[in-house]
């Protein structure tokens, strides 16, 4: 059966699946540094051929691919968003523009010579090329059988027989090194995915934490269109009491169970939900205007409240655990200051707190009663 693992990699799908932005970001970085290569060794090879006065026919060849390595980059820089996400296409377009640019040189000089480059680029596919080793190895068998037709139908058979020995020993040696090698890298990207989650998640409520938080509100600092517009703090009500009354084994619980009410809300609204620290938890969204935000913060005052946890308490007249939310609505702008928005929406959550909790509370109302010198 270890013939056949170059078609079947053992859990290597869900590797790939688990690691697709790791997988994308090393084959872009290999398409960009591969079509480097090609590019310049292509023009050092074209202008030595204007020198060395070459054939015809050599300085034809390296020209064309040396525009075709042009057009590649050229891809690259209009299309570069698509391609980080999709590289695999143009990484195999530039293997097999490699492998017919070996072949062209080898027969441009004398059909007697045996394959160097053809055979090296084919292992080299091998060792480079990260996705699924069954479209790695089929892609690899059609480049060698592409190789070797033409070796037979135009070079002599003692030529044909030398590659085909040659080619075929490569070839065979860099299905099981290229296994190892894919089989390493992706493992390695999982240990890398397994450390970063552990860092950035908190593990009794499965939300990123406040670390994460900071992290994703100074990457909206860039252009307006990522600026986050919502932005939510919500408090668990009583929390401490409820620690105290049930033991904080029942509070792991309730935390866990809000946790992950948090996170299929987030997902059905377009919410991410931060742990903020002890009962305290951050909302980030991009909304259209207040009223969406208001709507979104009273579902989800709503959906905390169905899930019934049990907390008959004086100070909780609902019997069941609450929460209390403060929002703000950001106007996208080229002012953006992450710090003031969560004191202006911290200021809102501890309004409605003070106003009885289990409610939500708006930053413009906070705002408006301020003015107007009414109570809330």
């Amino acid at each position: 059966m270890r013939i056949l693992t170059f078609l079947l990699f053992e859990n290597e799908i869900n590797l790939l699946k688990r690691n697709r932005e790791a997988v994308s970001n090393y084959n872009f970085s290999l398409l960009k540094v591969l079509n480097g290569i090609v590019m310049v060794l292509m023009l050092v090879l074209m202008i030595f051929s204007y020198a060395a006065d070459f054939e015809i026919h050599l300085k034809v060849l390296y020209f064309s691919f040396f525009l075709a390595s042009l057009l590649v980059m050229f891809t690259i820089f209009l299309f570069e968003k698509f391609i980080k996400k999709h590289p695999l296409p143009l990484i195999y377009l530039l293997f097999f523009i490699a492998v017919s640019f070996s072949i062209l040189v080898n027969f441009a000089n004398i059909y007697a010579v045996e394959y160097v480059t053809f055979t090296c680029i084919l292992l080299l596919m091998q060792i480079l090329l990260l996705d699924r080793s069954l479209r790695v190895n089929i892609f690899t068998i059609c480049m060698f059988f592409y190789g070797m037709i033409l070796s037979y139908l135009f070079k002599k058979q003692s030529t044909f027989i030398m590659d085909m020995m040659n080619t075929t020993s490569f070839f065979a040696v860099g299905i099981f090194i290229g296994l190892e090698i894919r089989k390493s890298r992706l493992e390695n990207f999982e240990a890398n995915r397994k450390l970063l989650y552990e860092r950035n998640t908190d593990s009794l409520t499965d939300l990123p934490n406040r670390r994460s938080l900071f992290e994703n509100l100074k990457k909206s600092e860039g252009p307006v269109e990522n600026h986050v517009s919502g932005m939510f703090m919500i408090d668990i009500d009583h929390f401490k009491l409820f620690n105290d009354s049930y033991g904080h084994r029942a509070g792991d619980v309730c935390l866990f169970e809000i946790g992950k009410c948090f996170k299929k809300f987030g997902l059905e609204n377009g919410i991410s939900f931060f742990r903020y620290g002890g009962e305290e938890f951050c909302g980030l969204c991009f909304v259209k205007n207040q009223e969406d935000l208001k709507d979104r913060a009273e579902n989800l005052r709503e959906a905390v409240a169905d899930l019934e946890i049990p907390f008959p308490a004086e100070e909780n007249p609902s019997n069941y655990v609450s929460i209390s939310i403060g929002y703000a609505y950001f106007e996208p702008s080229e002012d953006y200051d992450y710090e003031i928005m969560i004191k202006k929406t911290d200021a809102a959550l501890y309004q409605a707190k003070n106003s009885g909790r289990n409610k939500i509370c708006s930053f413009e109302e906070l705002e408006n009663a301020a003015i107007t010198g009414t109570e809330l």
